[in-house]
């Protein structure tokens, strides 16, 4: 109940640290934006994280997928940002997310690089659909922190076709989520844990800037 209060503060808590910034430029974008994979087969999924003329202490990246026929096989971080504070695959859910802050001023990141890399494997025959759980105004999906500020203000999703089989193994679907390497309570759902890890990283952002 108390983790569930915290997410419910943090996003109106984390304003009070807020700075005047440039108008907000940053994108994310899913590269290859298409492709035809066999049953079986795996494949990187690239979040490119685009900064324009802005400047970003912290971002969170969510993503969304059909389960059915895509399952996330591992997440392996960038190195545009100096900490990644954590990453969580649900695969029964269909989500996977990361995380990362820059571990000072010094540190701040501009321009164009590799976030995170996501490696899938087919499933089932069909189309999937993998975008980035965002929505403009919001802190609890995807952002991009300066300052306290949300400056994210687009996103560009994929679509992938499985069909035929391949000479990959399938692993049996297991009832549970993959373990976080971030501490997670009993009762903390997938939900709940985006909802905190982005109020933090907006928090965190804000902060770096004021020491």
């Amino acid at each position: 109940m108390k983790l569930k209060i915290l997410a419910a503060m943090l996003p109106a808590a984390l304003f009070c640290f807020a700075a005047p910034v440039e108008a907000a430029a940053s994108t994310l974008t899913l590269t290859p934006a298409s492709g035809t994979y066999a049953v079986g087969e795996t494949f990187d999924l690239q979040v490119i994280l685009a900064t324009g003329v802005d400047q970003t202490s912290a971002a969170d990246v969510i993503i969304n997928y059909d389960p059915a026929l895509l399952q996330v096989q591992k997440i392996t971080p960038g190195e545009l940002l100096s900490l990644y504070l954590g990453k969580e695959i649900n695969n029964p859910q269909g989500q996977a997310m990361i995380s990362a802050v820059a571990s000072g001023p010094s540190e701040l990141f501009q321009g164009q690089g590799v976030f995170a890399t996501f490696t899938f494997q087919a499933q089932a025959a069909g189309t999937s659909q993998v975008s980035f759980d965002f929505t403009a105004g919001s802190v609890n999906d995807c952002n991009v922190a300066y300052a306290g500020n949300d400056l994210l203000v687009s996103v560009t999703n994929s679509s992938y076709e499985i069909g035929g089989v391949g000479g990959g193994t399938i692993p049996t679907p297991t009832a549970t989520p993959t373990p976080a390497t971030v501490p997670v309570t009993g009762n903390l759902s997938f939900t709940w844990l985006a909802s905190i890890l982005g109020g933090i990283t907006l928090l965190i952002g804000g902060l770096l800037l004021a020491i």
